[in-house]
């Protein structure tokens, strides 16, 4: 990885390696469809975070510390009109540290600079390149909107964001474990997965529901004081953006597979917790 601006960017391995999910993205050909698409990103990396810090259970002998910080990673860099949206609404930090910092195996960090660093962006064109969306738009300034929308509901340092529902969530799931210790055993996989579905239905989903809906009201504020057409426009426009996003979250609970989530998160930390994958 090499650090530019601050912040890290994928390798052109790493890039390559998530063009499965371009492949996916591509298909967006207009900003509902990308915005669509970013929330259930966010979705499901936001239950990989969740389960990524259960299985630090055998590290800590008690529940650490969860703070929520700015985006420290990213798989590439945007620009002023076409900024990158980050999918998980902020780094967590774990009795202080970044999550990427807290494992040793090339696996595991690639995998938390990855979730971390995952997002979306548009650009003019009319093909996918590896570790970027491109798609033809009309419009220059529709992908600037995402992440504006984006900004507005992760909401930093307030108790109505993203930020701090993906905080909450993740207190209350450190909450209903065991934390063993080093050499100690963690969770049943059942257990993990039933603290999973537990944190999604009843922490995640209202708090997440409510931050978005706090950005919408915002936003409506924003727009009925917009002094141009234009402005009110804009403004208009990112507060559809905050509506498709909200709807596709709440669209998507149904298929949501906590025992994938969980499979595919033991898969990246098998070198650090001695192989055991779900079932073992």
């Amino acid at each position: 990885m090499s650090v530019i601006e601050g912040r890290k960017f994928g390798s052109t391995t790493d890039q390559r390696n998530g063009k499965f999910l371009n492949d996916q993205l591509c298909a967006a050909v207009d900003l509902e469809a990308l915005a669509s698409k970013s929330a259930w990103l966010q979705y499901y990396h936001v239950m990989l975070v969740v389960a990524h810090v259960l299985l630090l259970q055998n590290r800590y002998r008690s529940a650490p510390t969860i703070r929520i910080n700015a985006a420290m990673y990213q798989i590439m860099g945007g620009l002023a009109d076409n900024p990158y949206a980050h999918v998980v609404p902020c780094t967590i930090k774990i009795d202080g540290q970044p999550m990427p910092k807290l494992y040793s195996s090339p696996k595991a960090i690639a995998e938390m600079e990855r979730i971390f660093g995952l997002g979306v962006m548009g650009a003019t064109g009319s093909s996918c390149p590896l570790g970027g969306l491109t798609l033809p738009w009309i419009d220059p300034r529709k992908p600037l909107l995402l992440n504006q929308a984006d900004s507005a509901a992760e909401h930093h340092h307030q108790l109505d964001g993203l930020c701090e529902a993906l905080r909450r969530t993740l207190e209350v799931a450190t909450q209903r474990v065991e934390w063993t210790g080093a050499g100690g055993n963690r969770a049943s996989d059942d257990m993990l997965v039933s603290t999973l579905r537990y944190v999604d239905a009843l922490i995640w989903r209202p708090n997440m529901k409510f931050a978005y809906e706090s950005a919408i009201s915002r936003v409506g504020t924003s727009i009925a004081a917009a002094t141009t057409a234009d402005k009110r426009a804009q403004r208009q426009g990112r507060q559809d953006v905050l509506r498709i996003k909200l709807r596709t979250h709440e669209d998507s609970f149904a298929k949501m597979d906590h025992w994938q989530i969980l499979g595919q998160a033991v898969s990246k930390v098998s070198d650090e917790t001695g192989g055991r994958g779900v079932g073992g």
